[in-house]
């Protein structure tokens, strides 16, 4: 009887498991699929295009977007909840709001919940995911899928990505996205991404039709899902399209999110659907290309310790990455974690002036170069100062636009909230302490 009653329990527990394990759905891609837009070199959006260009925009600047997209015969468009301040998370009202205007105009809604803004920057999983619980019901009905992360391995693990994308598989039936550094794809391998939204290489380098079909054509070979051919080049719009055109024509890419032509889409059963495309110019396999990094400009006041971000481009990884100081400030300290990249400089009690100290990072295979790091204590500037003239004007602004979309840090090079990414959420502080 015993052994009975005990194969009862065993039977019982089994069963409810079974039940309460929710499994990662495979979500189709119908309705969703192809994209065709352009959130980086669209005119309407000037030099402050990015996923952050529709929420932070006026209403007569969406309503313009809008009317670019719709006269290159675009279907969706990109925009992402931006930073803590519009407070979108906890309050997904205003949210809402954006998401109606582009449904009502007829154009698809792809989120993007992206790892590098303030809001979750330095958070758990755990909190992200009570976010994403309170936010994603919210809006779903409006949503036409998301991108879960933005260069999403800068930021999380794979082993945090995969719990963050399994919760927003429970969230939603829309199909999910990945999105990470340039010619990187391997966490779209995981079962909850349903397709990716690959970055070639960064927007601001040059590059070839060839060169993005060929990685287009790598990581839909590597990863049997639709790519979508995201992210290739800015500002000159007609260059982004003939980018765009080729990989379409000869890579079978599952849209465009740069700029391309909606017509020469092929995906998902034309000619270029059934080949591997261009394979002379397939950068080799086993070279590794070290991380670079760039010098960088901080500011603080006497007595007061600053937050540096140590930023860097790496096209393959491997990762983890590796943060060192070769040279110490003469008038203060620098601490961290040498596995993340945002430390603390502490000035000296009473000390005024310049000071400066020299990093690198290591990307599991190769060190960078080094960069050094100056930073002027004592009184700061205004917010938006880039040169520190104390003037926030045209100058400022110049700085900003030559440093847009680099991964920089601090006010010098346009980076006025240090985020380690000089965007448009800098371009709105220049814009709000213009000439007062």
């Amino acid at each position: 009887m015993k052994n009975y009653a005990g194969l009862i329990i065993c039977s019982f527990f089994l069963i409810i498991s079974m039940i309460s394990v929710k499994p990662v759905k495979a979500e189709s891609t119908a309705g969703v699929l192809p994209h065709a837009t352009d959130f980086l070199s669209l005119p309407a959006c000037g030099s402050n295009c990015g996923t952050t260009y529709f929420p932070t925009a006026s209403a007569s600047q969406r309503s313009a977007y809008i009317s670019q997209l719709k006269s290159r015969g675009y279907t969706h468009a990109y925009l992402s909840v931006t930073a803590s301040a519009f407070n979108y998370y906890p309050n997904p009202s205003g949210f809402n709001s954006l998401l109606t205007e582009l449904n009502t105009a007829g154009i698809k809604a792809v989120v993007w919940l992206t790892s590098d803004t303030g809001t979750w920057k330095g958070k758990t999983v755990a909190a992200i995911k009570t976010d994403l619980s309170a936010f994603i019901p919210q809006i779903d009905a409006k949503t036409n899928s998301y991108v879960v992360g933005l260069e999403s391995n800068e930021y999380w693990t794979a082993s945090e990505i995969q719990e963050i994308g399994n919760h927003m598989d429970s969230l939603t039936n829309k199909p999910l996205a990945a999105h990470q550094t340039p010619n990187k794809w391997e966490y779209c391998s995981q079962s909850w991404c349903d397709y990716m939204v690959l970055q070639t290489n960064p927007p601001t380098e040059s590059t070839t039709g060839p060169q993005v079909a060929t990685k287009v054509n790598n990581a839909r070979t590597s990863l049997g899902k639709p790519v979508v051919v995201g992210e290739y080049h800015r500002p000159d719009e007609s260059v982004s399209i003939s980018l765009a055109n080729y990989a379409l024509d000869n890579a079978c890419a599952a849209g465009f999110g740069n700029g391309g032509t909606p017509s020469k889409i092929e995906w998902p059963a034309g000619n270029s659907c059934g080949n591997t495309g261009p394979t002379p110019t397939a950068e080799p396999t086993g070279v590794n290309h070290p991380p670079t990094v760039q010098n960088s400009t901080y500011s603080t006041a006497v007595e007061t310790p600053l937050s540096i971000i140590f930023s860097f481009a790496d096209p393959d990884g491997p990762g983890p990455y590796i943060y060192s100081v070769t040279q110490l400030p003469l008038h203060g300290s620098i601490n961290g974690a040498a596995t993340d990249n945002d430390w603390v400089y502490t000035p000296v009690s009473g000390y005024s002036g310049n000071d400066t100290f020299k990093w690198r990072v290591n990307d599991g295979l190769a060190f960078s170069n080094t960069a050094t790091v100056t930073i002027n204590v004592g009184t700061i500037g205004k917010q938006g100062d880039a040169n520190g003239d104390t003037k926030v004007d045209g100058l400022d602004y110049v700085i900003w636009l030559n440093h847009y979309n680099q991964q920089v840090a601090g006010a010098g090079s346009g980076d006025f909230n240090n985020s380690g990414k000089v965007d448009g959420l800098d371009y709105v502080i220049w814009l709000n302490n213009y000439n007062i």
